[in-house]
C-alpha cells in the first residue's frame, strides 16, 4: 500500500538521491497459530467426559473467541501502531528532502543571479566604454574646424593615426577569432565533461528519467528477446532433425511392412489358388461322376439300367453314416424350419425389405393367402411364418431363384434329386456336395 504524500512532496528527488532504505522482506510463510490448542483439547474433552449440555459448549466457543478476538485486536493496535511511526517517519524523510531540495534551488537560483549581474555588469562597462569613445570622437571632430574656412591643400590624416586605425581594425578581428575559438573550446570542454566536475549536478527531468529507464529496458528486454530466439531457434532445430530422423524410420518400417505385407499376400494368394485348384479339381471329379451316373429309375426315356458303367458310388463315412441316421430318427427335428431359413437367407435382402414395407406383417390385409391368422411385427415371426409371408407376395421368379440357391424346398425336401443333370450344373459347390452325398 503506498503511503499518502504531501504537496510539498517531490517524488523524483526521493528516487535519485536514494538514501537509507528498510530491507527487502523475506518470503513470508503463514502459519496456523496452534498456541493453547492442548488446553483448548482438555477442555473440551472434560466437557464430553462429564457429559455437559450444549450450553456448556457454546459458553466455551464463546470464551475462546472473545480471547481470540482481544488477540486479534492487540495485533491490530500494535499493527496500526507500527503503520502510523512509519507514516511519521516517511513524512519526517520527505520533510527533511523536501527542504534540502529547497535549499539547493535557492542556492542554484543565487548562483544564476551572480552570473547574471556579472555578466549585465560586463556589459555595461563594455557599453559605458563605448559610448565613452564614441563621445570622445564626437568632440575631437566638432572642435575641428569647419572645411568651408580651410583654404588650400585639404588637411590629411595622420601616418599614425592612419596606421593606428589599421591596427584597430585587425585588433577587432583578431579578438573575434579568439572569442570564437575560445566558445570552441569552451563548448569541446563542456561536452567532454563528466559528472564529477559539476560543482552542483542538475537533476534530470522525470520525462528524462522515464526515457532513460525505458530505453534500459528496451535494451534489456531485445537482449532477453534475441536470446530466447536463439533457444527457440535451437529446439526448433533439434525438433526438425528429430522428426526428419523418426519420418525416415517410419519410412523404413513401412517399407519392411509392406514387403512383408506383400510377400504375406503372395503366399495367401498362391494358397487360395493352390485351395481353388484343389476345390476345382474335387469339383470336376464329382460333377464327372454325377454326369456318369445312369438313370435309376425305369420310366426314365435315357434309363440305361441300374448301375450303369461308369459310375463309382462314393462311399461315406461312418461319422457322416451316423449323423444321417441321427438325423432321421429324429422326430423333433424341424426340418421344415430349417428349410423355410435358409430360403428367407437366400432371397436378396432388399427384395426382402421392399416386401415388408409393402405388406407390413402387423396388417391383417398383408396376411391374406399366407395361412396366418393374427397379424404381428416382422421381428416376432418365426422362419416358416416369414417365408410364407415372403412366398406370398414376392414374384415367382425371386422364389425360384431363392430355391435353386438354397436347394431345398419348402418342406425340406432336396431339390437335387428332381433335377437333370445339365441343372446341377448350375447348382453352387455346396448344392453339387449335398446332391451327392444324401
Amino acid at each position: 500500500m503506498l503511503f499518502p504524500l504531501s504537496k510539498e512532496f517531490a517524488s523524483c528527488s526521493l528516487f535519485q538521491k536514494g538514501g537509507p532504505h528498510h530491507e527487502a522482506p523475506v518470503h513470508r510463510v503463514w502459519s496456523v497459530d496452534h498456541t493453547g490448542s492442548a488446553a483448548r483439547t482438555k477442555e473440551l474433552h472434560l466437557l464430553l467426559t462429564d457429559q455437559k449440555p450444549y450450553k456448556c459448549h457454546e459458553r466455551l466457543a464463546l470464551k475462546q473467541a472473545q480471547e481470540g478476538q482481544r488477540k486479534d485486536n492487540a495485533r491490530m493496535s500494535e499493527w496500526r501502531e507500527n503503520l502510523r511511526e512509519m507514516g511519521e517517519r516517511l513524512d519526517g524523510e520527505s520533510l527533511g528532502r523536501t527542504q534540502e531540495m529547497q535549499r539547493e534551488i535557492r542556492a542554484y537560483k543565487k548562483r544564476n543571479a551572480a552570473s547574471d549581474t556579472n555578466l549585465r555588469s560586463m556589459l555595461r562597462d563594455q557599453s559605458k566604454g563605448h559610448f565613452g569613445f564614441l563621445a570622445e570622437m564626437g568632440d575631437r571632430v566638432n572642435s575641428m574646424e569647419n572645411l568651408s574656412t580651410w583654404g588650400g591643400n585639404d588637411p590629411r590624416e595622420s601616418r599614425e593615426r592612419t596606421l593606428a586605425r589599421k591596427n584597430s581594425h585587425k585588433g577587432v578581428a583578431e579578438q573575434g577569432r579568439n572569442y570564437n575559438q575560445a566558445i570552441k573550446s569552451l563548448q569541446g570542454e563542456l561536452d567532454n565533461r563528466g559528472p564529477q566536475e559539476w560543482t552542483a549536478v542538475p537533476k534530470p527531468s522525470n520525462d528524462t528519467i522515464v526515457s532513460r529507464r525505458k530505453a534500459k529496458g528496451i535494451a534489456i528486454l531485445t537482449q532477453q528477446k534475441e536470446a530466447w530466439e536463439g533457444i527457440l531457434e535451437g529446439i526448433q532445430e533439434r525438433e526438425q532433425v528429430r522428426v526428419l530422423a523418426e519420418r525416415r524410420e517410419l519410412q523404413r518400417q513401412g517399407r519392411e511392412v509392406e514387403l512383408r505385407l506383400n510377400a504375406d499376400k503372395t503366399r495367401l494368394l498362391q494358397g487360395l489358388s493352390d485351395t481353388m485348384k484343389g476345390k476345382k479339381a474335387e469339383l470336376d471329379d464329382i460333377q464327372a461322376r454325377v454326369n456318369g451316373r445312369g438313370s435309376g429309375r425305369p420310366e426314365h426315356p435315357d434309363f440305361q439300367g441300374y448301375a450303369a458303367a461308369g459310375y463309382t458310388a462314393v462311399e461315406k463315412s461312418q461319422s457322416r453314416l451316423r449323423d444321417h441316421a441321427a438325423e432321421r430318427a429324429d422326430k423333433d427335428a424341424d426340418h421344415a424350419g430349417s428349410a423355410a431359413k435358409l430360403l428367407c437367407l437366400s432371397m436378396p435382402l432388399q427384395l426382402r425389405n421392399r416386401i415388408v414395407a409393402a405388406n407390413p406383417p402387423r396388417k391383417a390385409a398383408s396376411l391374406i393367402g399366407t395361412g396366418l391368422n393374427s397379424p404381428m411385427e416382422w421381428s416376432d415371426m418365426n422362419w416358416t411364418q416369414k417365408w410364407s409371408l415372403l412366398s406370398t407376395h414376392a414374384p415367382q421368379r425371386a422364389i425360384q431363384k431363392a430355391q435353386e440357391k438354397a436347394g431345398v424346398d419348402s418342406q425340406g425336401m432336396d431339390m437335387s434329386a428332381t433335377m437333370s443333370p445339365s441343372e446341377q450344373r448350375t447348382l453352387s459347390p455346396r448344392t453339387l456336395g449335398m446332391a451327392t452325398t444324401s
